[in-house]
């Protein structure tokens, strides 16, 4: 299954198994926990369970994101991340990281660099972002002013 895809999400809601847990935020601690282990079958299996259960769970698409990131695919890493930051513009950690892989495709990609550069302004405007947010967001404006890659 592909949980990227909204249609298959859907499809696989109505038969979810029932020897998965059905409260989606549990489900996305285990898969925390599971990611911290290594387990990244275990986590990938309860991601799809939460995912089918609170398709509009931030939460769980940003875990899937840190999931993929672990596994190097960064465009689904990318695709998740833009989905939790759609659902939740006020989690920053999701949206610097987002703003970093955007970063990584600026040379590329003139389109990713504003993308990255508009994300970072935006965090930066925000009250009460933790100090290592705004560190990671003044290296991606430093690394993106220079051309270097994030």
């Amino acid at each position: 299954m592909d949980v990227l895809d909204p249609a298959q999400l859907a499809a696989r809601h109505a038969s979810l198994s029932a020897t998965h847990d059905t409260d989606p935020g549990k489900l996305v601690a285990l898969a925390s926990e599971a990611l911290r282990r290594a387990a990244h079958a275990d986590a990938q299996s309860s991601l799809e369970a939460a995912l089918i259960i609170g398709p509009e769970l931030p939460s769980a698409w940003a875990l899937y994101g840190e999931l993929e990131l672990s596994r190097s695919n960064v465009a689904r890493a990318r695709t998740c991340y833009e989905r939790a930051v759609q659902l939740d513009d006020t989690d920053t950690l999701s949206a610097v990281t987002l703003a970093e892989l955007y970063g990584q495709n600026a040379a590329a990609d003139a389109k990713d660099k504003d993308r990255a550069l508009a994300l970072a302004n935006f965090i930066a405007l925000e009250n009460g972002v933790p100090s290592e947010i705004i560190q990671r967001v003044s290296a991606l404006k430093k690394n993106l002013r220079s051309g270097a890659r994030t």
